[in-house]
C-alpha cells in the first residue's frame, strides 16, 4: 500500500491532468480567450486589473475614483474575491489579467478535485474510491457553469480542504488546527457566501466527529477554538471595509431573494455542453431553465447516482467495517451523516418552494430556505442555487464510502481496474468539451481614445450601474480612464442621488426605461458637462433591432448555444429611435464625432 504522501502526490498529479483535458482549450488560449461569460465575468476581470493597479500604487483596493466618476465608488460591499486577487497577483503582474483569470479557473478545478479526494480519503480504505469522489467534487456541471462568470464562487476548493483539516484536528490533534483556521479563512476570502455555507456544514461534521471521536472532547474543542482565532485574525483586515461601508450606509445591501433555485427535474437532465449528446438536449435545457443567470444547472450525473444507489446499499449494511489508512476504526454512521447533509443542502437549493416551468406546485408547500433566509448573516447567501455546492460535496463523500465498501473485498489490482473504469465513466458523463471560451474583445475604437488627453472621463451610451455595465469596465482596463458608469455588487446610494439630480441619465443607464425624459432639465448635454465628462462613446451595436435578432439566430447553430445566447444581453439594448435621438442631441451640442466605425461613434465634449 502506498504511503499517504505518495497517494496525495499521485492524486494531485491526476487532477492536474484531468483538469487540463476537461477544460480544453483553456490552457491553449490563456492570453487570448476567457470563459464564455458576460456581465460578472467582466466585473471579475476588472477586479484583477484594479487590485493590481491599487497595490502597485500602495493604495487600498476598497475605494476607486475610476468608477461612477466624479464621486467614485466605495468597494467594501463589492465582490472582490481577495484570495483570487492575491494568489494570482504574480501571474497578473507578469502576464496580465486574462492569464491570471484563466489559471484561477484551471486550478479551481484541479484543487477542487484534490480537496474532494483528501476529504473522502478520511472515510475510505482504498484511495481509488476517494479519487472518484474528487472527480464528482470538481466536474459536476454547475461548477463548470459557474466558472464561466463567477471565479469567486467557482473557487470553492478551500471548502473540502477546510473540512479535511477539521476532521484531522478533531481526530488527531497536533498542528492541524492551524490549517483548519487557514482554510476556513481562505474559503471566505474566495467568496463570503462559500464561507457562510461552510459554517453549518463544518458544525455538523465537527459535532459528529466529537461525538464519535477517540480524543477527549475538551482538547478537541480547544483546538477548534484556536482555529477560530486563526481565521478571525486572517479575515479581520478584509472584513473591516465591509463593516465600515455597511455602518456608513453608503449602499443598499441586497436583501431581495431572486427565485434562482434548482429545479428538481434538472437533477436528472444532462447539460447541453456534452460533446456527444449535448446538442440533442439544448432545447430541453432552454425549456427547463427559468432564468438566464448561470447557476441553475442541477445535474448530479446518472453515472454518479447509479454508483451511489448500488454501492450505498452495501455501505448501509456494514458502515462500521470501513478501515482508514491509519488503522483505526472511523466513526460508524459516516455514510448516513454525509447522505443527510447532502439531502439537507439539496433541499435548500430548491429555494423557498419548488418551482418549475414544466409543472406547478402548491404555494403552501414551503421549504427550509424560506426560514433560513431570515436568519442573520445566512440570509446574505440570497440565491438558493448556491447551496448546491455543499450538497454535491457531501454527495461525493457518501459516494466514496459506498464505492469503497464495494471495492474492499476485491484484490487490490482488480479493485483499481474497476475504479479506473468508473472514473472514465464519470468523466464521460460530465464531459463539457470544448470548454466554452470567447475571444477577448479588442475593439479598434479604444486606440482612438488614447490619442486624446489622458485625464478625460468616458461616458458609454448605453451603459448601466448593474450587470450590463461590466463590459464598460473591461473596456476601461484597455483605455485606463475613469468612466461615468460601472458595476459593483451593491446599489450605491450616490447612484440614486445622481439619477434624481440628472434625470436625463436614465435614458443612458436604463435603456429599457420607456419614460419620455427628452424635456427634462438639465439636458443630456448639460448633464454630461456637469459630470466633468470629456469623451462620449455611443455604442451603435447595443440596439434592439433586426440585426441583433439575426445574430442571436445565427448563434443557435454554434456549439454551446445555451451560453452563447447570454452574450446578447437585452438589458443593455436600446431602442433604435431613442439612440438616434441621442445621437442628434450629441451632434448639436458637441459637433460631429471625431471617430466613427460600424460599432461606435466617439464625441469630444466641448
Amino acid at each position: 500500500m502506498a504511503s499517504p504522501r505518495k497517494e496525495g502526490l499521485l492524486a494531485f498529479s491526476f487532477h492536474l491532468v484531468v483538469a487540463a483535458v476537461m477544460t480544453w482549450p483553456l490552457l491553449g488560449r490563456l492570453g487570448t480567450h476567457v470563459p464564455m461569460g458576460t456581465n460578472d465575468l467582466w466585473q471579475n476581470y476588472w477586479n484583477l486589473w484594479w487590485w493590481k493597479q491599487a497595490l502597485l500604487q500602495g493604495r487600498s483596493p476598497y475605494f476607486t475614483e475610476l468608477l461612477f466618476h466624479p464621486e467614485g465608488a466605495p468597494l467594501g460591499l463589492h465582490t472582490h474575491s481577495p484570495a483570487t486577487m492575491l494568489l494570482t497577483l504574480p501571474v497578473n503582474l507578469l502576464f496580465g489579467e486574462a492569464v491570471a483569470l484563466n489559471l484561477a479557473i484551471f486550478f479551481g478545478f484541479a484543487l477542487a478535485g484534490f480537496g474532494g479526494f483528501l476529504l473522502a480519503r478520511e472515510y475510505t480504505h482504498r484511495w481509488p474510491a476517494a479519487l472518484l469522489a474528487g472527480i464528482v467534487a470538481s466536474y459536476f456541471p454547475q461548477h463548470v457553469e459557474q466558472s464561466l462568470e463567477h471565479v469567486n464562487l467557482a473557487s470553492y476548493w478551500a471548502m473540502p480542504l477546510f473540512l479535511w483539516a477539521l476532521v484531522k484536528t478533531i481526530r488527531y490533534g497536533g498542528r492541524w488546527w492551524l490549517l483548519t483556521g487557514f482554510f476556513f479563512a481562505l474559503n471566505c476570502l474566495f467568496a463570503w457566501h462559500n464561507g457562510l455555507m461552510s459554517i453549518p456544514l463544518g458544525l455538523a461534521v465537527a459535532l459528529f466527529e466529537l461525538w464519535r471521536g477517540s480524543r477527549p472532547w475538551k482538547r478537541a474543542t480547544l483546538d477548534l477554538t484556536r482555529s477560530a482565532l486563526v481565521a478571525a485574525v486572517i479575515l479581520a483586515p478584509f472584513a473591516w471595509p465591509l463593516v465600515r461601508d455597511t455602518s456608513a450606509d453608503v449602499a443598499r445591501v441586497q436583501r431581495c431573494f431572486p427565485d434562482r433555485s434548482i429545479d428538481p427535474i434538472s437533477l436528472l437532465v444532462p447539460h447541453s455542453g456534452h460533446p456527444l449528446w449535448g446538442s440533442a438536449l439544448t432545447e430541453l435545457q432552454i425549456k427547463i431553465r427559468r432564468y438566464r443567470a448561470v447557476g441553475g444547472l442541477g445535474y448530479i450525473g446518472w453515472a454518479a447516482l447509479t454508483l451511489l444507489v448500488a454501492s450505498g446499499i452495501l455501505a448501509w449494511r456494514r458502515p462500521s467495517s470501513v478501515q482508514p489508512t491509519t488503522g483505526t476504526d472511523p466513526p460508524a454512521g459516516a455514510w448516513t451523516l454525509w447522505l443527510g447533509l447532502c439531502l439537507f443542502f439539496l433541499v435548500l437549493s430548491f429555494g423557498s418552494s419548488i418551482h418549475s416551468r414544466l409543472y406547478e406546485t402548491p404555494d403552501w408547500l414551503l421549504l427550509p430556505f424560506h426560514w433560513l433566509k431570515t436568519l442573520p448573516l445566512f440570509g446574505l447567501v440570497r440565491l438558493p442555487n448556491r447551496f448546491f455546492v455543499p450538497a454535491l460535496l457531501s454527495f461525493t463523500v457518501t459516494l466514496a464510502i459506498g464505492v469503497d465498501a464495494v471495492l474492499r473485498p476485491l484484490p487490490a489490482r482488480r479493485g483499481n481496474l474497476i475504479a479506473g473504469a468508473l472514473a472514465l465513466l464519470l468523466l464521460l458523463d460530465y464531459a463539457w468539451l470544448p470548454y466554452p471560451t470567447r475571444e477577448l474583445p479588442r475593439p479598434a475604437w479604444v486606440s482612438a481614445i488614447t490619442k486624446v488627453p489622458p485625464d478625460l472621463t468616458v461616458l458609454d451610451i448605453t451603459t448601466s450601474h448593474r450587470g450590463p455595465g461590466g463590459i464598460d469596465m473591461y473596456h476601461q482596463t484597455l483605455h485606463q480612464r475613469p468612466i461615468v458608469g460601472g458595476y459593483i455588487s451593491a446599489n450605491l446610494r450616490s447612484t440614486a442621488r445622481r439619477f434624481r439630480r440628472f434625470p436625463q441619465l436614465r435614458r443612458v443607464f436604463k435603456p429599457l426605461d420607456e419614460k419620455d425624459l427628452t424635456s427634462a432639465r438639465p439636458t443630456l448635454a448639460e448633464s454630461i458637462r456637469q459630470l466633468d465628462t470629456g469623451i462620449v462613446v455611443v455604442h451603435l451595436e447595443r440596439t434592439r433591432g433586426d440585426e441583433a435578432q439575426a445574430k442571436k439566430s445565427e448563434s443557435r447553430e454554434a456549439p454551446n448555444f445555451t451560453y452563447r445566447i447570454r452574450l446578447f444581453d437585452p438589458n443593455r439594448e436600446m431602442a433604435v429611435p431613442r439612440l438616434q435621438q441621442i445621437r442628434r442631441e450629441l451632434q448639436i451640442a458637441f459637433g460631429q464625432p471625431f471617430y466613427a466605425d460600424d460599432e461606435v461613434e466617439i464625441y469630444r465634449v466641448r
